[in-house]
């Protein structure tokens, strides 16, 4: 049996020179837009015997300029080019690029041209050999993918309008996972920005979590990958400046995994990190606002950061668990959000609850409420800086009940603490979220759910149009449904439609299981109420009835086809009822 070579990250771009061929640049369009010049271009990325790889770019900068630093966009998985992207940088006095790695498309859009030899850098087409490991790594789409990023950066660098010393490059998603490796191997990057992509791609998740160890990998393709070209492996190598931006929930760059990667860059590597809570593959505003900044400081020598703040879990004098924070005063703090999830090792199905700090000289203290609860907690903390600055503390954790409670399935919640209300509106969105709006943190600004008062005075929350709130509320052991309860709440709509409940059970780890339940708004223009109990939801595969709320600890209301009838919906008032053991719809 083949076997690959075992090389280390340095070995495999020992000889690999981005500058040695011609770019072999051609022009297909320029123009100008708003004060800003574009170019659309073809360019050389590699010749393979006769083929050459034409790589598809779009450049962009503010005119007349010079000695600008530059940006280079790294898209994601399934995306491509994005003018709006580099119009975002130009406006910010910066010349940025945007190349496509990801090659053959269906939509019309331009696209790398990889060749016949290099037809598996398609990602479309990438199939066994995207982590190929025989005869070594570069056999691999990934390895194409990340010496693409590389070209595109010489491409980058050779503009008029820019000063090649002053050079940054930001990821999404799977380009997020292409810039550890491009960050260590090119000392060009001279400030870096990952968002979501994070590695960790072949970690056994599940084993971690039931042993509390890290998996042995026996498997000689994986040994190599992760050894070789996985993030973790490029991490210790990086010198320059690295700001790492993600979501909570994120399925693609799991949040506990984030701070393994983080430790070990070296010492004298500046980090940072910023977390969206709840969401999974979007990044909010007010985090986003951080990757401008942070090129700012890094290519143009503006303000420097505050430091990361520190967290600890600690006992009050009253003997309640409660979270210590303590920011940077290097700059005036505005306000701090601190966050805990409660006994799920999950990070993509965690609850996040809304702590309220409280400023205590120097430091802020959020009670964290659990008394009596027995199970692990996790806790971290958002400081917001008047320079508009979002940090990220790092996750803590702590079991209480001793070490058996950590791994207990039921997580013990005092019964006389346990909640019947799931959602009243009075706590703002309080854990509401929706799926992805969007996956690149900008340029759109913009909030996907909000807050909103009907007429009569319910407080509730109104979804974007075509966006479906998600909570994983009901897996946060005070709120989980119980034998003979119905989950009810209530809508106000003035337009009808049809739409569809889904709950889950082990919401992404291996054994996910997923029902629905069909429902119609009647849009009245009067509070319509749905109390469903478990039998009303069917598996979407076997169309077997959910048994109890057992496990469940994922509600999403998902939108209807052509998107909510209503721009004024509102959803009201979640809670658990005594069950009647039948669908209801009703108006009350």
């Amino acid at each position: 049996m083949l076997q690959g070579e075992m090389l280390t990250p340095e070995q495999v771009w020992k000889d690999y020179d981005p500058s040695r061929e011609p770019l072999e640049v051609e022009v297909l369009k320029q123009w100008t837009e708003d004060g800003n010049g574009f170019k659309e271009m073809y360019f050389t990325g590699k010749t393979i015997g006769a083929e050459k790889v034409r790589i598809y770019a779009v450049y962009s900068a503010p005119l007349p300029g010079k000695q600008l630093p530059g940006i280079l966009h790294v898209h994601g998985g399934g995306q491509t080019v994005n003018q709006d992207i580099l119009r975002y940088w130009n406006e910010r006095g910066y010349a940025a690029l945007s190349f496509n790695w990801g090659g053959r498309r269906t939509d019309g859009k331009a696209y790398t041209q990889w060749g016949t030899a290099l037809a598996h850098a398609n990602e479309a087409d990438s199939g066994e050999q995207i982590m190929a490991t025989i005869p070594n790594v570069r056999a691999s789409s990934w390895y194409e993918w990340a010496e693409a990023g590389r070209r595109a950066l010489t491409l980058l660098a050779e503009q008029p309008e820019v000063d090649p010393g002053k050079l940054g490059a930001f990821g999404v998603s799977m380009g997020g996972t292409l810039l550890w490796t491009m960050a260590a191997m090119d000392e060009r990057i001279r400030a870096g920005c990952v968002i979501y992509g994070l590695g960790w791609h072949n970690f056994k998740e599940e084993f971690h979590l039931v042993t509390g160890t890290k998996p042995e990998y026996t498997d000689e393709d994986s040994c190599i990958w992760k050894r070789v070209m996985e993030p973790e492996a490029y991490a210790p190598s990086i010198r320059s400046p690295m700001l790492y931006l993600s979501a909570t929930n994120d399925f693609y760059g799991k949040m506990d995994r984030s701070f393994d990667v983080l430790s070990t860059l070296p010492e004298q590597t500046p980090r940072r990190a910023a977390f969206t809570s709840g969401f999974n593959h979007y990044i909010h505003w007010e985090q986003a606002e951080n990757v401008h900044k942070w090129m700012n400081t890094w290519l143009k020598g503006e303000e420097q950061w505050p430091g990361t703040p520190e967290v600890s879990l600690q006992m009050d004098e009253a003997g309640r668990l409660e979270l210590m924070i303590k920011p940077d005063p290097a700059q005036p703090v505005t306000r701090i959000e601190a966050n805990c999830a409660l006994g799920n090792p999950h990070a993509v199905s965690r609850h996040w609850r809304q702590l309220a700090p409280v400023a205590n000289g120097e430091a802020w203290r959020a009670p964290l409420g659990v008394t009596g609860y027995r199970g692990t907690v996790y806790a971290y903390a958002n400081v917001f800086y008047e320079s508009g600055i979002c940090l990220s503390s790092s996750l803590v954790t702590e079991t209480l009940g001793g070490a058996g409670a950590a791994n207990a399935d039921d997580c013990a919640w005092p019964p006389e603490h346990r909640s019947n209300l799931i959602y009243d509106g009075r706590d703002g969105l309080d854990g509401w979220v929706t799926n992805t709006p969007n996956a690149d943190p900008f340029p759109r600004r913009y909030s996907p759910l909000t807050t909103a008062v009907s007429e009569d005075g319910v407080l509730g929350f109104r979804p974007d149009k075509q966006l479906s709130p998600i909570t994983y509320r009901l897996g946060d052991p005070e709120y989980r449904g119980m034998e003979g309860e119905a989950l009810r709440f209530q809508l106000l709509s003035r337009h009808a439609a049809d739409f569809t409940i889904i709950v889950q059970q082990r919401h992404f780890p291996s054994h996910t299981l997923s029902y629905r339940c069909s429902a119609s708004i009647e849009g009245a223009a009067a509070w319509q109420t749905f109390t469903l109990p478990p039998e009303s939801f069917r598996h979407e595969e076997s169309g077997e009835a959910l048994g109890s709320w057992a496990d469940v600890n994922y509600l999403e209301l998902c939108k209807p086809e052509e998107g909510w009838p209503d721009e004024a919906l509102l959803f009201a008032n979640f809670e658990w009822v005594p069950s009647a053991y039948h669908h209801q719809q009703s108006l009350e």
